[in-house]
């Protein structure tokens, strides 16, 4: 009896990458039929691969673009297929949900602006930090994309994960900078700035960042400058 994976495999376009997800996810079948009957290992594909590359690369592209354009019409994995011209199985095989596509397309945004925190204390890396979430948030694209998983967030909780993921990432940044942050502590610091600029629709202020940085202060310790991670 097929697998509805399998079923993945019987519609939809034909893209060439299809064809390698296809012989990867047989390929693993086979190798665990002798010791797991019955098992059904998830299908991986080799991102070494450079068809592979381009193709995410063109649908992340495709994705931020829809962004941009949409005005916060609603994207679905469907639609996006049919736009970046590649098959919903792809999609489904590399992101599995649309909320994962725009979590993944807003990372492509620039992220560094060449930054040295080398000598700076706490509250100075702490302010740098925050200005660029505000500016990260200012970025059209990734306004838009925050807005929608926020939305759908209420609802979906597959877009908690993709925030999560998204939270996660800002988390290391953060942590890269000062050291040990808890969750906790990144909450305080970063979460005013989100409710500033996507609830309430007001630009997280100057005054808003200097007091924040002031918490992070009473928060992780008050050193002048900060060891390099």
């Amino acid at each position: 009896m097929c697998s509805s994976r399998c079923l993945l495999f019987r519609s939809g376009t034909s893209d060439g990458i299809g064809e390698i997800l296809e012989n990867t996810y047989r390929a693993s079948r086979l190798q665990s039929s002798a010791c797991c009957k019955g098992y059904v290992p998830p299908i991986i594909a080799s991102v070494t691969d450079p068809r592979i590359k381009r193709t995410r690369l063109h649908v992340l592209e495709t994705t931020r673009r829809m962004l941009s354009e949409r005005n916060g019409e609603t994207i679905t994995l469907s639609s996006l297929a049919k736009e970046a011209e590649v098959s919903r199985r792809t999609l489904y095989v590399h992101w599995g949900t649309i909320e994962q596509v725009i979590s993944e397309a807003v990372s492509l945004a620039p992220g560094s602006d060449g930054f040295d925190p080398e000598g700076l204390s706490t509250r100075e890396r702490v302010v740098h930090f925050l200005n660029s979430v505000r500016d990260g948030i200012h970025e059209p694209i990734t306004k838009v994309a925050l807005t929608s998983l926020i939305h759908h967030a209420t609802q979906e909780d597959k877009a908690v994960a993709s925030m999560d993921d998204m939270s996660g990432k800002r988390l290391e940044q953060l942590r890269e900078l000062v050291g040990p942050v808890s969750i906790e502590q990144f909450v305080e610091l970063v979460g005013p700035v989100y409710f500033s600029e996507l609830v309430l629709h007001k630009p997280a202020s100057d005054e808003l960042i200097e007091r924040l940085a002031d918490v992070a202060v009473e928060l992780l310790g008050s050193s002048e400058t900060v060891a390099a991670g």
